[in-house]
């Protein structure tokens, strides 16, 4: 499996293309929350980023 970083493009949705910093925590929080979770190499790069992404909205709540 790909590891992926911030300067990684995201593959889908409305921020296709866009590297995975640019993509807002919400984005990520919809896709964690709403989704089957169907990419392994995002839902790791999410895992990791989690603290980051919790700092940028502490209004979202995130489950493992």
């Amino acid at each position: 499996m790909k590891v992926l970083n911030d300067h990684d493009p995201i593959t889908f949705g409305k921020h296709k293309g866009k590297k995975l910093s640019e993509v807002p925590a919400e984005y990520f929080h919809w896709y964690w929350t709403k989704t089957e979770r169907f990419s392994p190499a995002l839902n790791e790069y999410i895992k990791r980023r989690i603290p980051a992404f919790e700092d940028e909205n502490p209004d979202l709540i995130w489950t493992i």
